[in-house]
């Protein structure tokens, strides 16, 4: 008895230093996580200097079946700009070679019915695109553009 009686008389200062530490404690907690998740500011990219490099013209077969269909299209991809130069006439670049090979590959598997529309010919440029990355190591192709496109 003597005991509760020493602390209940104590128990109001108890309390108040407990409160007191579990506050303390939440504040330290919540600095340091605030500290520790601390947004950075988002890192500044500069933008990525780009070059057209004009393919020219591709005239294909398409692979529909029994029918004969054509496709004529210029092609200008955007590369990253890693400052060769690109194409002309004569030019003898294997890079190019790769490239044009790389088109007429990926022009020859469609068929007219898939052109026809605008996502067949957004889906077209990415499958172009892929395409291009693949064959010609050293380049990043950003973009492919049709400068005409014309199916018969």
């Amino acid at each position: 008895m003597r005991i509760l009686r020493d602390i209940s008389g104590k128990l109001p200062i108890v309390i108040i230093i407990v409160v007191v530490l579990v506050l303390a404690l939440g504040a330290g907690a919540f600095a340091f996580l605030k500290m520790s998740h601390k947004s950075k500011a988002p890192e500044k990219k500069e933008p990525v200097k780009t070059a057209q490099w004009e393919l020219g013209e591709f005239l294909v077969n398409l692979a529909d079946p029994g029918d004969p269909r054509y496709l004529k299209v210029n092609l200008v991809a955007e590369i990253e700009d890693d400052g060769k130069k690109r194409g002309g006439e004569g030019a003898g670049d294997p890079e190019e070679a790769k490239a044009k090979d790389a088109v007429i590959c990926a022009l020859s598997k469609h068929r007219m019915n898939d052109l026809l529309t605008n996502q067949g010919k957004d889906a077209l440029k990415s499958e172009l695109k892929s395409a291009l990355n693949e064959a010609i190591e050293g380049t990043k192709v950003v973009d492919v553009y049709f400068t005409s496109f014309a199916m018969q």
